[in-house]
């Protein structure tokens, strides 16, 4: 939800919550507790190099789970005596026993970073889940090297990735929800000079104006960044329209009006976590949802809001467009600043420069509010969430670990943090897009999954006794390695799948399960262990049940 005073916000559906405890086992330093991103070692005088999956800072890739398909590995370093030697440059992925599983055959090096993209498809790695590392190592011409590394999760997705082959969203900008005959955007409008009832035809030049502006606006957040430094562009694979697609996997959102119950947000959609509803209706009154633009004049306090549209707005003493005589001239399509008289110029820029605003103002907020219609920000830390806020003015909204707001002007921030200038991307400030975690969401590189609350090692089963079910009830006493939390057993064989029951874990080496024989028919039985982060293990013919 965006507002221009407070946010709030709650989950659309269930969505379980934790806290997330990071216990990290390597394999090759077996350290409990040791950090997820390896301290950066560097020699003295040499780069200082670091690497992140999908352009996700250190303080928020504690707990990064990727799928197995696709993400990205950047590296990038800084130079302290000379210039990097492009050549040394070495990028390795390991599983959690050290063992590499892909170097990148095209990692092309500059003078500061460098990129590469795995992907399944081209790769031919099939990558299973557990826990890896990535390391990255270069040095300078002098010999001077510096290497860093990243652990990190591989799930997969649990049911399908959020975005998938794509999703398209309606913005409908004709929809009356209020007793004013006629679209509600079109009287937004006369609310901030930009529209007037005495003008129908000019008004409706400058309402297509506004409304292709707010596209291009949501387009630029979502098809725009690239904080991965991929060539050739990475747009999310989301698609935007005003007009009724008529296909499946559309949402559609109505932009326009004051907020029903006069409680001044200007946005109002919930969350939809993994965007798991992919044709919801954002046009509700009771309770309310979608855009409401009228609301953006809470911002009228504003002194930036205040110099852009007062002069246009007939409540503040302005001429609204279409009541000036000059606007005729200034609006034409033919109109030539070149040849334009100075009364004629003073006011084309003074119109141009509000619809500019008003537009980028507008699409930031659709955007915003488009975002948690797809699922942003899921409450938690990665595993969970997307470091999302939990509570209050910051629920679902992103925060960082501690649970601040961040300091950068990010899009989905809470709305209580923005200035008019913030949302605009005026008076020296950018204009708000995703922070590179949502972007990862959102181009399916990040994975949510609540059982992934370590960094753990896969789990081993060695063997199992008794190995034949002779008696009613027996109970198996399972050894082996890396058992956590309480695994699940299943015996898996021809006959069927079978649900052991009563597990309890003894220790990391040593688990019980309980098989009723009369439950599962004679035969032969794979036994499937699953830890509680979702890596599984399996032991081939570990147990006969007897007819």
């Amino acid at each position: 939800m965006y507002n221009a005073v407070s946010t709030a916000g709650e989950a659309r559906g269930r969505f379980g919550r934790r806290c997330s405890v990071l216990v990290l086992v390597i394999a090759a330093v077996p350290l409990l507790g040791a950090p997820c991103s390896a301290p950066q070692v560097t020699a003295p005088g040499g780069p200082v190099v670091s690497v992140t999956l999908n352009s996700v800072s250190d303080e928020l890739n504690e707990l990064l789970i990727v799928p197995p398909s696709d993400f990205v590995v950047n590296v990038s370093w800084q130079l302290t005596e000379a210039s990097v030697d492009p050549d040394s440059l070495s990028v390795v992925l390991m599983d959690y026993a050290g063992q590499p599983v892909w170097v990148p055959s095209v990692f092309t090096a500059t003078e500061y970073g460098s990129v590469a993209h795995f992907r399944q498809i081209e790769t031919g790695i099939d990558l299973l889940p557990g826990t890896y590392r990535v390391s990255a190592e270069i040095s300078d011409v002098l010999g001077a090297t510096s290497s860093s590394e990243l652990d990190f999760a591989i799930r997969d997705f649990p049911t399908s990735p959020p975005i998938g082959q794509g999703q398209i969203i309606w913005y409908d900008f004709e929809a009356d929800r209020d007793a004013v005959p006629g679209p509600d955007f079109a009287v937004d409008l006369e609310h901030f000079g930009l529209a007037s009832a005495t003008a129908p035809s000019l008004s409706s030049t400058v309402r297509a104006s506004v409304i292709g502006t707010v596209l291009d606006r949501v387009a630029e957040a979502y098809h725009d960044g690239n904080p991965n430094g991929l060539t050739g562009g990475d747009p999310v694979q989301v698609t935007f329209t005003t007009s009724d697609p008529g296909v499946s996997d559309t949402t559609r959102i109505c932009v326009g009006g004051a907020h029903p119950t006069g409680g001044g947000a200007i946005g109002s959609i919930l969350i939809d976590p993994d965007n798991a509803n992919r044709e919801s209706v954002e046009c509700g009154t009771l309770p309310p949802s979608g855009v409401f633009a009228r609301e953006m004049l809470a911002f009228s306090f504003d002194t930036f809001f205040q110099s852009i549209f007062d002069p246009l707005r007939p409540a503040a003493g302005g001429t609204a467009v279409g009541d000036d005589p000059l606007d005729a001239i200034v609006l034409d399509p033919g109109f030539d600043p070149a040849t334009a008289s100075p009364d004629e110029l003073d006011r084309f820029y003074l119109i141009d420069n509000a619809i500019w605003i008003f537009s980028n103002a507008l699409g930031t907020i659709v955007a915003h509010e488009t975002g948690h219609a797809l699922g942003l920000v899921a409450p938690a830390a990665p595993g969970v969430g997307l470091y999302g806020g939990q509570n209050g003015v910051e629920f679902s909204h992103n925060v960082m670990p501690d649970g601040s707001s961040p300091s950068e002007n990010y899009l989905m921030n809470s709305g209580n943090t923005f200035t008019f200038s913030n949302i605009s991307g005026r008076a020296g400030q950018p204009m708000p897009g995703f922070r590179p975690l949502n972007l990862a969401y959102l181009r399916d590189r990040a994975v949510l999954d609540s059982n992934v609350t370590a960094l753990l090692p896969p789990p081993g089963v060695d063997g199992v006794s008794p190995s034949t079910i002779v008696n009613w009830i027996e109970v198996l006493t399972i050894t082996g390695s890396n058992f956590a939390a309480t695994p699940q057993v299943r015996l898996v064989g021809d006959a069927g799948v079978y649900y052991c029951s009563g597990e309890q874990l003894v220790s990391a080496q040593e688990m019980t399960a309980t098989v009723v024989k009369p439950q599962i028919y004679p035969g032969t039985y794979d036994l499937e262990l699953t830890n509680a982060d979702g890596q599984v293990t399996v032991l081939p013919d570990a147990v006969t049940v007897v007819p």
